[in-house]
């Protein structure tokens, strides 16, 4: 019998099984940037970060349970995004604004103009991660962000202590990648 080698890149030991930072993440340290709606994400108080999911594939297999392999296709989930509505809803206009240009399909389609509306549609964002310092770690880059829900505003007159009105924002993107700050 043989005994496996220790790799050359880990020194045994209890004193090197321990993680160089300690700090764990705290999910306020975020700064998120779209140039196509800079008042709202300002007021930007929350951003789910996208899920990834593979789907596995499947080789079956007579009489046994079936093999699993990685997948071919990496699906991520969506970007969203909650922000609080400023005094004269600039924030929320302009997201409603980016929102409406999307939609112009006659002029889409009627003068051959695909990329110019694709580029009023689709945009570009970051998502700066800050450690305890406020010091960027990465930067997350989405490319084709498009914006593809605005929630509704609740607004109700009967409550004593009037709550500050929060509004979710939807976005679909090709894709992203993590890069350093």
């Amino acid at each position: 019998m043989t005994v496996p080698k220790i790799p050359d890149d880990i020194v045994p030991g209890s004193l090197n099984r321990q993680p160089i930072n300690t700090n764990p993440a705290f999910s306020t340290n975020f700064r998120l940037m779209i140039p196509k709606v800079r008042n709202a994400v300002y007021f930007c108080t929350e951003v789910s970060f996208p899920s990834l999911s593979m789907e596995p594939i499947r080789v079956s297999v007579p009489m046994a349970s079936p093999l699993k392999f990685f997948g071919n296709k990496i699906d991520h989930g969506e970007l969203v995004v909650k922000f609080i509505i400023n005094e004269d809803f600039s924030n929320y206009f302009e997201m409603s604004d980016w929102f409406k240009k999307s939609l112009n399909y006659y002029g889409f389609f009627n003068d051959n103009s695909q990329a110019r509306m694709m580029n009023l549609i689709a945009d570009s964002g970051q998502l700066l991660i800050l450690n305890n310092k406020k010091t960027p770690v990465a930067r997350i880059v989405f490319d084709g962000l498009m914006i593809t829900g605005l929630g509704n505003i609740p607004m109700n007159s009967s409550v004593a202590d009037a709550p500050i009105i929060v509004c979710d924002a939807t976005f679909q993107f090709t894709s992203y990648d993590i890069k350093d700050p």
